[in-house]
């Protein structure tokens, strides 16, 4: 089963940067947007990837070993980061706090081209 929008979950962990923003033009350009809001541990995190099924997830996130926890905990999923320029971020791509939405959009519908055909153990 294929879906017509690619999803995208972002969630902040640590009261770190504002995906609003971020989600309002990654839906302009015709994603779904999935915002988790504010939480406070990984395996929240993982517990809303598990009930929305993204084919992206966009997290903001200040400290590394929190980053490589993410990573770690949803293999196969590509992940980015906002809100920090990490140049050691474990995530697949990493975005300062203001990001060219054009630049994000672009990444997001890149990484998700191989996710959302290729999902169809997954159904809803």
């Amino acid at each position: 089963m294929s879906r017509a929008l690619v999803r995208v979950v972002l969630a902040e962990l640590m009261d770190t940067g504002d995906g609003v923003p971020l989600g309002r033009n990654l839906r302009d350009a015709g994603v779904e947007v999935v915002y988790a809001g504010r939480l406070r541990t990984v395996e929240q995190l993982a517990g809303i990837v598990d009930q929305e099924d993204p084919d992206v997830l966009g997290v903001a996130v200040d400290e590394h070993d929190l980053a490589a926890a993410v990573v770690d905990r949803l293999p196969g999923l590509p992940v980015f980061g906002f809100g920090a320029a990490d140049p050691e971020s474990p995530f697949a791509m990493s975005f300062p706090s203001a990001p060219d939405p054009e630049l994000v959009t672009d990444w997001v519908l890149r990484a998700a081209s191989h996710s959302v055909e290729a999902r169809p153990d997954r159904a809803r």
